[in-house]
């Protein structure tokens, strides 16, 4: 009886809680590689539905998959808020497809976890955008 007592107070001051913060309070989610490698085909699939050839898009779009898979075996190797900067980092690439508001405070979470790293530790979460459109991108050009 009193331990589950204990487990139930111990989960309601763990919902109080909200996860983590950065250091100026700002509540964000933790996120796994699969989450990031989810975030990535979000974002490579927005950009490669704005391509018009249909034979280009179908080329990039078939390398959304092994990119992503990729990514996220990549970040395997970041910590926790490095995972969250880049999968903010992913939603914020998407301003097209989301509303104002997704766009605004996903820019704000980005820019609050980014601001408790250095630029050193920033650099690895901030390249996973452009490592995943590169790879896309150059994949699809070898198998034209």
């Amino acid at each position: 009886m009193t331990k589950a007592i204990f487990l139930s107070v111990g989960l309601l001051f763990l919902a109080a809680c909200g996860g983590p913060k950065t250091s100026t309070g700002v509540s964000y989610e933790n996120k796994s590689s699969s989450d990031i490698r989810s975030g990535c085909a979000d974002m490579l699939e927005g950009y490669s539905k704005a391509i018009p050839n249909e034979a280009k898009r179908k080329a990039e779009e078939r390398q959304i998959r092994p990119c992503c898979r990729e990514l996220a075996q990549s970040a395997k190797k970041l910590s926790a808020e490095q995972r969250a900067y880049a999968w903010y980092d992913f939603l914020v690439a998407q301003s097209g497809s989301i509303s104002p508001n997704q766009y605004e405070a996903a820019l704000a979470k980005r820019d609050a976890i980014g601001d408790d790293f250095t630029s050193e530790e920033r650099r690895p979460a901030f390249r996973m955008r452009y490592t995943g459109l590169t790879c896309m991108s150059s994949r699809a050009r070898k198998n034209q």
